[in-house]
Formats: structure tokens, sequence, C-alpha cells
């Protein structure tokens, strides 16, 4: 009866310590920047949630905020898996934010673009839509509970030396700069060369 009675008590404790999910934020204001698909006539460009719980077609992304329960929580941003194509946002978002509520954490899970812009590269859309998130999260993470010193600041790595050029063609300068690093370490000759970890060239 005992062992009873502690269960009950942690279940209320939980449920005490967890939030309801809040209404879907979208990510950009406008049209979703390097988008290269246009979505079928009268689609929700929100995206189309199958009987398994699996969301396609995002032309624009949004975040559903879980708050936890008191202030200063850490924040966590859940970002759904399913091979740059669907998100298992139910069993891998949902019950992911779920369980970060319960342990005192606020959780906004992520609907990034999907499917695929890119059979190269299909992470681009998808790590824009991440980055314009986390920077709405630290600006209004104190409506949902969260500690802003526990979100760290975008530390991603660049290529200063191509920035001006990316500007002059009107490019979005962070996200190519980090292309460039990702793609070539900075390293013009990288297409035509094997890169060592420390830099170097074979």
């Amino acid at each position: 009866m005992k062992s009873f009675f502690n269960l009950c008590s942690l279940g209320f404790l939980f449920s005490w310590c967890s939030a309801e999910p809040l209404k879907e934020i979208l990510v950009w204001d406008g049209a979703a920047p390097l988008e290269t698909l246009t979505p079928q006539p009268g689609a929700d460009p929100r995206g189309v949630v199958s009987a398994e719980g699996r969301r396609s077609d995002v032309f624009s992304p949004t975040f559903v905020p879980w708050p936890a329960a008191r202030p200063n929580s850490p924040v966590v941003i859940v970002c759904p898996g399913g091979g740059y194509n669907k998100l298992a946002e139910q069993h891998e978002g949902d019950a992911v934010a779920k369980r970060l509520n319960d342990l005192g954490c606020t959780a906004l899970v992520l609907r990034y673009r999907v499917p695929r812009r890119s059979e190269n590269t299909p992470w681009v859309q998808p790590l824009l839509d991440l980055r314009k998130t986390l920077e709405i999260a630290r600006a209004r993470a104190v409506e949902w509970n969260g500690d802003v010193a526990r979100i760290p600041a975008d530390t991603t790595k660049r290529c200063p030396k191509y920035e001006a050029k990316f500007a002059e063609y009107g490019l979005p300068v962070e996200i190519f700069s980090y292309i460039s690093w990702r793609e070539s370490r900075c390293n013009p000759k990288a297409e035509n060369w094997t890169l060592n970890a420390n830099g170097t060239s074979d």
C-alpha cells in the first residue's frame, strides 16, 4: 500500500510540473529563405500529418513551445527525425517534449522544412530554420519560463574571408559562411583536395 501511495505521489508531482503545449509559432515572418520547392495548390504550408503521426511537405516551419512549470528552466529545442523527408513528430517530438517537461525543462518542438531540398546538402534549410528558432528562443525564453542564460549563443563556425562576396551577391551571409566552412573548411581547393583533420591538405 505504501508503494502505491508513493507512485501516486510521483505521478501527481509529474503532472503538476509539466505543462500543456502552447499554440505553434511561425519561425519566419515571411517566406522562408533559400526555398527551392513549391507547395501543392491549396495545401497547408505547415505540412500534412499522416495517420502514423509523421509530418511531411513543410514549407512554413513552426515550433510548439512546451513551457516548464517554473521560471528560469533549461530550454531544449527538439528536432524530430525522419531522414530530412518527414518528421516523426509524435514519438520523437511531442513525447520527448513531455518527458523534458517532466524533468523541469522548457521544450520547443521544431517542425522544420521537409522533404529534402537537395540530395547532397539536405540540412541547409533545416539548419536555417533551427538557427532562427534559436534566435527566437533567446529573445522570448522568459515567456516560456526559460532561462536565457542557459541558451547558448550561436557559435557556428564561419569563413569570414568570403562573407563580403556573399553579401555582394545578396546571399544569407551567416548560413553561406557556415556552408563554406562545413563543405571546405574555408579552403577553395577543397573540392579537388582531401583535407586532413588539422586542416592541411594532401
